[in-house]
C-alpha cells in the first residue's frame, strides 16, 4: 500500500499497541490505499490471554523453582523426603542445554535469554517434575 490508516489515527505501515486490560480478542483495522487509489481494509484479530505468571507443571508439590525469572543462579526448593537424582534443562526448542546428577543450585549465567524447562527425577516414589523458568 501507498498509504496505511490504523483504527488509532497513524498513518504509518506497522503502529505499536498497548495490550488490553482484560483478556479477550482484541480487534484492530487498518486501511490501505495504492498508487491507483484503490482502497484496501483488514482487520488483524489478537486472542489476548490472561497471564499472571508461570506455571508449575507437577503433580507433587514438592519441588519449587526460584528466582524466577533468574540471571545467573536458579535454586531447586524440595521438601525434606524429595530426594533428586537427576536434572534436565531443555530450551523452548527442546535442546538439552544442561543436565546434572543431584544439585540443588544451577548455574545459568552462560544460557541465553528465553524460556526453559526442567525435567527433574527423584529417587523416591515421586512422578518426574516438569517446571518452566524464565531466563533474563
Amino acid at each position: 500500500a501507498l498509504t496505511y490508516t490504523w483504527f488509532n489515527g497513524s498513518t504509518s505501515s506497522a503502529i505499536s499497541v498497548t495490550a488490553p486490560s482484560s483478556p479477550g480478542p482484541v480487534t484492530y483495522l487498518v486501511a490501505g490505499t495504492n498508487t491507483f487509489g484503490c482502497l484496501s481494509s483488514v482487520n488483524y484479530s489478537v486472542n489476548v490471554l490472561n497471564c499472571t505468571g508461570l506455571i508449575q507443571i507437577s503433580d507433587e508439590n514438592v519441588i519449587f523453582v526460584c528466582p524466577n525469572p533468574a540471571k545467573n543462579v536458579l535454586y531447586l526448593k524440595t521438601d525434606d523426603s524429595a530426594m533428586i537424582t537427576d536434572i534436565t534443562i531443555r530450551d523452548s526448542f527442546g535442546k538439552t542445554v544442561y543436565t546434572s546428577k543431584f544439585t540443588k543450585e544451577i548455574q545459568i549465567n552462560e544460557l541465553q535469554s528465553g524460556i526453559y524447562f526442567i525435567t527433574v527425577n527423584f529417587q523416591n516414589s515421586y512422578k518426574p517434575a516438569l517446571l518452566k523458568f524464565i531466563k533474563e
